[in-house]
């Protein structure tokens, strides 16, 4: 019997996933049995739900630098990197490059985000796919319009247009774009005042990859010295797909859409002074021009899309605040962020960050070079389409936040990934929370670690109890936590886990698979937490800990940095 386990990332928030409505399949009659219907997939954002100060789903933390402005507050600029699936502004953000990425329940799927995609079907020799009607008349499916119906909450074809599939029962390539107004397309369907920024849309019948140039738009110009410069919200997200379909596999054409760009957004974090307002940001000397290709057959580990002949860099900017560009006193919106949407690329050596800041005086601004030895994934961003970096802008020095990553796969979590994303040293302790779930993901019954039914590894051996085979650097102390010796470093990954696997074996039920008690209850999966606390270490002190997590429980803490 195989079992599985479901993989959780505890970081003191709760994990809502949101699907897309895929398009329902339909059943036709006679020569209406080869129409051919679209599913489109692959882009769903997902919202965390912040709980806790000290807590940041921010992704994972490149690093941290520390200024000090003329007025004499010192400010941590903190870098993470995370999926553009899972981006978490701030609660009151606004639209994103036109478009909403942040959802309140109702905007929650793609069709609310485009609404129109644009495809191009292509057939095994490269020529665009000439689909025959019932009355045997060709049609060219060329920069063929899929929209999203509301009402149905299904992708179809442009209404009045029916494809259907070869009756050979041959491949098809679905080269997929969109948002529809960055395209080259006929006068007839662009809309108005559309800035076409895409051209040379090549696909190569050989490699299966398509490729195409693309130009981010020109930076707004500014004719009033007064008015707020807002390049963001001109920058517009970027969705490519290639995707093999045959008539055999159903009627449903499966269409995946992947981003392009890298979107960089800033956050304005814990704070200690009310006069510390984040007024505008600007990526300077950016390349704006390049060409893409999109290769299906990419592996997870690396990106769909890639960029080459970078060229033409350039200077955008935003403000965050409907006020004057350059008044003093105006209440500055802090949550109104925006995001660029920039091309992946290893920035030049002109390539800066800066960060405007409104103090009570004068405007603060802030440069820091990011291409240093120290932050290589701050100067290559090539790899990162799809990806969001996050610019976190906080005022207070002991910030406390962790994070917690895994693996898990088939019934096995392994991986164990604890990192301080905060601005100063912290002390760790973990706990281990299970719960046998079924398949609805509804609990049945809590999982006991003396009772694990399953095999912990650790760096002295296997066995069935954690706590017997501990590793020297934790302890587990009698309130049931697990605490780490050594206090972790700001940007630091904790460098021996708690276990470096666990696998599950076997589960708590009777012959017939069913959970034993009075209702049968089929058990699915164990719903396996890591669940970590920190405190700040106060430098070398443990009286933080001591305050939080009681004297008696802290005994083996040292006042020794994890090296």
């Amino acid at each position: 019997m195989e079992f599985s386990m479901k993989k959780n990332l505890f970081l003191l928030a709760a994990v809502c996933f949101v699907s897309i409505a895929g398009c329902k399949k339909e059943d036709f009659e006679l020569t209406s049995s080869d129409r051919m219907e679209v599913d489109v997939s692959g882009i769903s954002y997902t919202r965390y739900t912040k709980a806790g100060e000290d807590c940041s789903s921010d992704g994972e933390l490149l690093c941290t630098k520390k200024f000090v402005t003329q007025e004499g507050d010192t400010l941590y600029v903190s870098a993470y990197l995370s999926d553009l699936d899972d981006y978490l502004p701030q609660q009151n953000a606004e639209e994103t490059k036109g478009v909403p990425i942040y959802f309140n329940g109702e905007n929650n799927n793609l069709g609310t985000l485009y609404g129109e995609l644009n495809t191009t079907v292509y057939d095994t020799d490269g020529t665009v796919y000439q689909s025959k009607d019932k009355y045997k008349v060709g049609t060219s499916m060329e920069n063929v319009s899929i929209s999203y119906n509301e009402e149905d909450k299904e992708w179809k074809f442009a209404e009045g247009k029916t494809y259907y599939w070869p009756q050979d029962g041959r491949s098809l390539y679905f080269c997929t774009m969109a948002p529809v107004e960055l395209l080259p397309l006929p006068p007839e369907r662009l809309p108005d005042d559309a800035e076409q920024l895409v051209s040379d849309i090549k696909w190569d019948k050989d490699s299966k990859n398509l490729t195409f140039t693309y130009t981010m738009p020109d930076p707004e110009e500014i004719t009033d010295a007064n008015m707020p410069r807002n390049d963001a919200e001109n920058q517009k997200d970027l969705l490519v797909a290639v995707d093999k379909n045959n008539r055999s596999d159903g009627s449903d054409a499966k269409i995946k859409l992947y981003h392009a760009l890298t979107g960089v957004r800033f956050v304005m974090g814990e704070t200690n002074k009310s006069s510390i307002k984040l007024k505008s940001v600007s990526l300077n000397a950016f390349y704006s021009s390049g060409k893409a290709t999109f290769n299906p057959a990419a592996t997870y580990d690396s990106p769909k899309v890639t960029w080459s002949d970078l060229k033409d860099t350039t200077t955008y900017s935003q403000t965050f605040s409907d006020y004057e560009l350059w008044q003093l006193n105006a209440e500055l919106d802090e949550t109104g962020n925006k995001t660029f949407m920039v091309i992946p690329q290893e920035l030049n050596d002109d390539a800066k960050l800066s960060i405007y800041l409104a103090n009570a005086l004068h405007p603060e601004v802030l440069t820091f070079d990011m291409i240093t030895a120290e932050e290589p994934k701050l100067k290559d961003w090539s790899h990162y389409a799809g990806k969001m970096i996050t610019f976190r802008i906080n005022s207070y020095v002991g910030l406390v936040s962790v994070r917690v990553e895994d693996d898990c796969e088939g019934n096995t979590k392994s991986n164990l990934k604890i990192t301080n994303d905060g601005t100063t040293d912290i002390y760790v302790r973990a706990q281990i929370v299970g719960n046998w779930v079924n398949e609805d993901n509804e609990i049945l019954a809590s999982w006991k670690e003396t009772q694990s039914y399953g095999e912990f590894t650790t760096s002295k051996g296997t066995g069935a109890n954690l706590e017997t085979i501990l590793d020297d650097n934790w302890s587990k102390a009698s309130d049931g936590f697990y605490y780490y010796k050594y206090y972790i470093k700001p940007g630091q990954i904790l460098k021996h886990n708690m276990f470096n696997s666990f696998s599950v074996t076997s589960k708590p039920v009777d012959t017939s698979g069913s959970w034993a008690g009075d209702v049968k209850m089929k058990i699915s999966a164990l719903e396996m937490n890591i669940l970590v606390q920190a405190v700040i270490a106060d430098g070398t002190s443990k009286s933080a800990a001591a305050a939080a997590w009681g004297n008696d429980n802290i005994g083996f803490l040292t006042t020794e940095a994890d090296n």
